[in-house]
């Protein structure tokens, strides 16, 4: 059998490895990337790959996209047994129990050092990292990721969604965050929305669902290993020879008698058939043995077909394990031609191409005509793997070291074979007039294009948001790919990859079996209540699905995008005048928000908490209001009829740019809760804190903030601080504030439209509005 579990040896080996590597804690793994090493967890080990890197034959990427991870899954499905079992000299160490997942640093994790983190202990905060809260400047590319924190699933109303890690880009300091009218706020909508869709749709991504996913889906890859579906059906390979050998036949002889139309055909057919077992090849789905699977897919896929096979690699191990991505997978980032999620329309920055993809005019032009352009673009799409295959091999952007690297000098080889064969010895010496070869070019390669339609078809109209990095690997697998329903007898036109679904589940798994595993898939489906996405009736009716999905995601985008700018422009103009004029203000004029879990207080909450934070407050304080506009809005209110010198300084920290219109507005993302403007800190006299989710992340983070914000206190009197939030989330507002001395009180804060939660205020002090419960 070609894929097995580890065997009796190698278990026997890990148990003894395990008597004697170090037990390793969750800090000190992150203070090993803090300080730039590749850390993956693999079957609860450790695995320190930094001198791998370089010898990745899939390249460096698809390794930093599982740093600080528990990579099992991705790991096993992705490699032979021949390469699991050199894994262990990597081993740096094991932990104990469940692991929660890091933010990789290639998809914006920020992470500290042991220092840092000691620093953080000693300030009394003792919550559990995962990249997403660092306070330093992240990585992340130029356009809103929300990331899922599991315990954020119920907002104030138990709405769906969590707070939003924006951009690393965004500085509080910067014109663009008191100018919210970029557009940006329908795309950031949209992907609220989505995410919104795919919690209601699929299983929660909190950790304990998360494990049972990933323990049944090990059983049901053992299930598949003992039905001995690795074993290759070498006769299902022979049928395949003989059509090969037809097809290459037919385009020999109708290319000597000079029907050159129908060689064309005959050839291009032959590469579409072909690269099938290519990408059988690179995905060791053959004899499973690296060295000869790699020769095979050489062979066909550089000196057969023009096309890099080390670059197919380069590109799409990062595709299996970021698959749907719009900043990491590769196989749906194509601005300026294609925009199948709306979060390309914000000069989003690909993480694999190193670049901003623009949205720029040309990108404006092609996407509102996308529909129309989709089927000729990828007809065209040969010649686009020509180019890319040429840069990979030339610019040397394959491993750089060991056997895989030997690979580049023989790809080159290839490359020029082909260009021999295909272009001197069949278009220059066999065709006789310019015209017959310009027509034998485009039949041969859009002939070989349906290939293109079907790959991109499993993937385009499937979810692109991100669910965070507690989303197990077969949830993500099977919420961001689809299969294409055939009959058998039809496979051979899809060359069995209309299972992508499947395939994206097991890339190992040959091609022919497919099918035989298709329904323990569904049953595996079933059992953890994911629901499995196909389309019937093959791919003459996949493509009008597909066709409307690219319409109504990014054209819809598009025009609301664009038809958004005017809209808020005009109100902008409107709510900034009546700030600048000093007019009595409306909380009204900004509609409540659920996605920003935005709940505005009635005008007698708001003006009582605004009393209490001014009672006896002078013109050299500092009123800090986070995540409370509506508490702001009524300050403003109670302070337009006091002089200037009357009058303490306000600070407005609030996720929702449309209160930019304040020129006391900063951003603020509780997932960055210290990525403030440095002037800030320890320069707030008194605070209210309303944090936006009712989570143990989100309540310690903007309790992190608050510190942050607070001046030293070096007198007796503490500084005046209101938190405002839940009240199930008593006992842990009372621990994360107790050196600040907050109490809860018996005051009850209303809400304009009523909360099904029930809501508390809690103080460091007692005052005529409210005293201790």
């Amino acid at each position: 059998m070609m894929a097995t579990d580890d065997s009796a040896r190698q278990q026997a080996q890990e148990v003894n490895a395990s008597k004697t590597l170090p037990l390793m804690s969750r800090d000190e793994i992150e203070d090993l990337i803090a300080n730039g090493r590749h850390i993956v967890i693999y079957r609860e080990y450790v695995l320190k790959l930094d001198a791998w890197l370089n010898y990745h034959p899939g390249g460096a990427k698809s390794i930093m996209h599982l740093v600080g991870r528990d990579g099992t899954d991705w790991v096993d499905v992705l490699h032979s047994d021949e390469a699991k079992q050199k894994m262990p000299r990597y081993r740096i160490g094991r932990i104990e129990g469940s692991w929660l997942n890091f933010r990789p640093p290639i998809q914006g994790g920020v992470f500290r050092t042991m220092a840092e983190i000691e620093a953080d202990r000693r300030k009394g905060n003792y919550e559990v990292a995962t990249g997403d809260d660092a306070s330093s400047p992240s990585s992340r590319a130029p356009s809103p990721v929300f990331d899922v924190d599991a315990g954020a699933l119920r907002g104030r109303k138990n709405a769906s969604g969590s707070g939003s890690a924006r951009s690393g880009s965004i500085s509080s300091n910067s014109t663009a965050d008191k100018t919210p009218l970029d557009g940006m706020s329908y795309l950031d909508t949209v992907t609220r929305e989505h995410i919104r869709l795919d919690l209601e749709t699929y299983p929660a991504v909190d950790e304990a669902t998360q494990a049972n996913i990933a323990a049944k889906y090990r059983e049901l890859h053992q299930r598949i290993i003992d039905a001995g579906l690795y074993n290759t059906s070498y006769s299902a390979y022979g049928w395949e020879c003989l059509r090969y050998v037809s097809l290459f036949s037919t385009m020999l002889i109708t290319l000597h008698y000079g029907y050159y139309f129908i060689s064309a055909l005959s050839l291009g057919f032959l590469w579409h058939q072909l690269v099938f077992t290519a990408h059988d090849a690179a995905h060791m789905g053959i004899t499973h043995k690296y060295y000869i699977d790699t020769s095979i897919g050489i062979f066909i896929a550089d000196f057969i077909g023009g096309l890099s096979l080390g670059w197919w690699k380069h590109n799409h191990n990062v595709h299996h394990i970021v698959t749907n991505a719009p900043e990491h997978d590769p196989d749906i980032e194509h601005m300026p031609l294609f925009a199948i999620s709306h979060r390309l329309l914000g000069d989003l920055r690909s993480t694999f191409y190193e670049r901003v993809m623009k949205y720029d005019a040309v990108a404006k032009v092609l996407l509102r005509i996308q529909p129309w352009t989709y089927y000729p673009f990828l007809a065209l799409g040969r010649f686009n793997l020509y180019v890319l295959s040429w840069d990979f091999i030339l610019t040397g952007k394959g491993p750089r070291k060991g056997p895989a690297a030997n690979h580049r000098w023989i790809e080159l080889v290839g490359q020029v074979f082909f260009w021999i064969w295909f272009g001197y010895g069949i278009l220059y010496k066999s065709i006789p007039d310019n015209w017959s070869r310009f027509v034998f070019v485009m039949v041969s390669h859009i002939a070989s294009s349906p290939l293109h339609v079907q790959i991109v078809l499993s993937h385009f109209a499937m979810s692109t948001a991100d669910l965070g990095p507690q989303e197990s690997f077969a949830q993500m697998m099977l919420r961001t790919t689809m299969d294409v329903d055939c009959p058998p007898w039809l496979d051979f036109v899809h060359g069995g990859l209309q299972f992508q679904a499947i395939h994206h589940m097991f890339p190992r798994l040959p091609r022919h079996n497919l099918r035989k595993a298709q329904g323990m898939i569904i049953e595996f489906c079933k059992d953890v209540d994911i629901p499995k996405t196909d389309i019937r009736r093959a791919i003459f009716t996949s493509r009008k699905h597909h066709a409307s999905t690219l319409s109504a995601h990014a054209l819809a985008a598009l025009k609301s995008f664009e038809a958004e700018k005017d809209e808020h422009q005009a109100k902008f103009q409107k709510l900034k005048a009546e700030a600048e004029s000093n007019a009595l203000l409306s909380i009204d004029a900004f509609s409540e928000d659920w996605n920003e879990s935005q709940f505005w207080y009635s005008d007698d909450t708001a003006n009582k908490l605004a009393t209490e934070l001014l009672r006896d407050a002078t013109s050299d304080m500092t009123i800090g209001v986070v995540s409370a506009p509506s508490v702001f809005v009524a300050l403003k209110n109670i302070l337009r009829d006091r002089s200037e010198d009357e009058k303490p300084k306000l600070v407005l920290l609030e996720h929702d740019n449309r209160f930019g219109v304040f020129s006391e507005f900063y951003f603020y993302d509780f997932q960055q809760p210290v990525r403030l403007p440095a002037h800030l800190k320890g320069s707030i006299d008194r605070i209210i804190c309303d944090p936006p989710f009712l989570s143990e992340d989100c309540q310690t983070k903007a309790a992190l903030t608050v510190r942050w914000l607070l001046k030293p206190n070096n007198t007796e009197t503490l500084p005046r601080l209101i938190v405002c939030t839940g009240e199930r989330m008593e006992d842990l507002i009372l621990k994360l504030y107790k050196a600040l001395g907050v109490k809860t009180t018996a005051f009850e804060p209303k809400h304009t439209r009523g909360l099904s939660n029930e809501f508390y205020c809690y103080a460091n002090f007692e005052c005529p509005n409210w005293n201790w419960r």
